[in-house]
């Protein structure tokens, strides 16, 4: 039976030269020199393939679906946004084209060249999403997280904005993530992420409350265009380093939503809740400083 591998070209995941196989089914590696009077090689452009049955039709659509996914787990362990172009290509896997291979491409979009260390450190962060991915993808089929596939694919819309300078839809998909997991009223908004965030012991409950209830502000007074507001780009780097920790809170700590927002809000009064929300968010705070040591 004959095996085909359907390849996507994607600009901003850094891929390593050699296949990085999930599942042996999916593949990436760093996109090939481009063919023409001046190769040119991009450290920013990999392909990924997936490995397809001669019996099977392929569902294009469908790879893209598991695609996108999988680059929403990108994003949020390396915040970066990648483009996915709708075009494809697909070639017979044989001895001489091997899965996860292909003998070249013929455009390139701008060229990034990154060190021998720059290389080696996107190597890991590629292994580490695939690895997160594999344990957390069930958010995208369990009706029960359905939440938190609406919080991880508005903080990768927001990753988009961001990539385009587009600060004010940046801070509305921002506040769509956040509200989607602890509540639209912007007082229990604002009151839970900073309880959240003050367990890590970098900020106070207060200084951060104060600065996510202004950014809720602004997102109110964008949505209903009652004034104009300015958002600056590094208030939104803070936010999108928040809402980031906060994913990785409802992740790793294995309860339900309405279970752990129980015990975050009682934290608020009571010292014993307070311990044991510190004890539920230590490893996730441990997987965000363990990821920003390896990038």
């Amino acid at each position: 039976m004959d095996e085909w591998q359907v390849c996507f070209e994607v600009k901003g995941l850094i891929a390593p030269e050699k296949p990085l196989k999930f599942d042996d089914e999916i593949a990436f590696k760093k996109a090939p020199t481009s063919k023409g009077k001046i190769p040119l090689e991009s450290d920013d452009r990999s392909i990924v393939f997936f490995k397809v049955s001669s019996d099977k039709k392929p569902d294009f659509m469908e790879m893209r679906k598991k695609l996108q996914e999988f680059l929403s787990f990108y994003g949020l362990v390396t915040g970066n946004y990648v483009e996915c172009p709708n075009s494809h290509v697909a070639y017979q896997i044989t001895e001489s084209c091997p899965f996860g291979e292909i003998a070249h491409l013929s455009k390139v979009f701008g060229v990034r060249k990154l060190t021998d260390e720059q290389k080696e450190k996107h190597k890991r962060l590629l292994n580490y999403s695939v690895q997160t991915f594999k344990d957390f993808r069930s958010v995208f089929s369990d009706s029960s997280k359905r939440y938190l596939k609406n919080a991880i694919t508005y903080y990768y819309r927001a990753l988009k904005d961001l990539s385009y300078l587009s600060t004010e839809e940046a801070l509305i998909d921002e506040m769509i993530s956040l509200e989607s997991l602890l509540d639209s009223i912007r007082y229990r908004l604002s009151l839970r992420a900073s309880i959240l965030l003050s367990l890590e012991g970098k900020e106070n409950a207060y200084d951060l409350q104060k600065k996510i209830d202004n950014l809720c502000e602004k997102r109110n007074k964008i949505v209903h265009g009652s004034e104009a507001v300015s958002v600056t780009y590094e208030e939104l780097i803070e936010l999108t380093r928040y809402v980031n920790k906060i994913i990785f809170i409802f992740l790793k700590v294995n309860k339900p939503k309405k279970e752990l927002i129980s015990i975050l809000d009682k934290s608020v009064l009571e010292w014993d809740f307070r311990k044991m929300l510190m004890q539920l968010t230590q490893k996730s705070f441990q997987q965000v400083t363990n990821q920003s040591k390896k990038a």
